[in-house]
């Protein structure tokens, strides 16, 4: 009987551990207005904000050797952005 309560210990215990570090969402970084994080394998960029303040953005084509692929939905929403 004690086995099992064990068991059960450590069962409990990997799934509370695996689920706060599997469900972390990853670090946003910064470049220039825009922060930003690595998707792919860390192969790839996804805008996750825009910091700034200019009505004029542009979407940089790549950061650190790596191609903005993506931009996170709503991510302008709050700007003064009219063109892009």
């Amino acid at each position: 009987m004690k086995k099992g309560r064990v068991w059960m210990l450590v069962l409990a215990l990997s799934v509370f551990f695996g689920t706060a570090v599997l469900g972390r969402k990853a670090d946003a970084e910064t470049f220039g207005d825009f922060n930003y994080t690595l998707t792919n394998h860390k192969e790839n960029i996804k805008i996750e904000k825009y910091l700034g303040s200019d009505e004029e953005v542009v979407i940089p084509e790549g950061i650190d050797g790596k191609k903005v692929l993506t931009i996170g939905g709503a991510r302008f929403q709050d700007a003064p952005i009219s063109r892009v």
